[in-house]
C-alpha cells in the first residue's frame, strides 16, 4: 500500500513525481492521479537539495518507528 501521506509531504517539498514514485514505492503514473493538486512549495533547485534532506528525515523516522515494532 502507498503511503499517500508521505508522498503528499514530499511533493510540497517540491520533489518530482519520479522522485516521490521511487521513494514510496509507488508508480509514476499513481503519483500523477493523487498528487495533482498538491502545491510545490519549492521549485527551484535549493529547494529541490532541501526537499531531498526532508523526504531523507521523513523516511529515517519511519524505519525508526518500525524497527520499534
Amino acid at each position: 500500500m502507498v503511503d499517500k501521506e508521505l508522498a503528499v509531504k514530499l511533493r510540497k517539498r517540491g520533489l518530482t513525481y519520479q522522485q516521490i514514485a521511487g521513494t514510496v514505492g509507488c508508480s509514476v503514473i499513481w503519483c500523477k492521479k493523487n498528487l495533482v493538486g498538491v502545491k510545490q512549495e519549492f521549485a527551484d533547485v535549493e529547494g529541490q537539495v532541501d526537499a531531498k534532506l526532508t523526504a531523507i528525515a521523513i523516511l529515517e523516522d519511519a524505519l525508526m518507528k518500525l524497527r520499534s515494532i
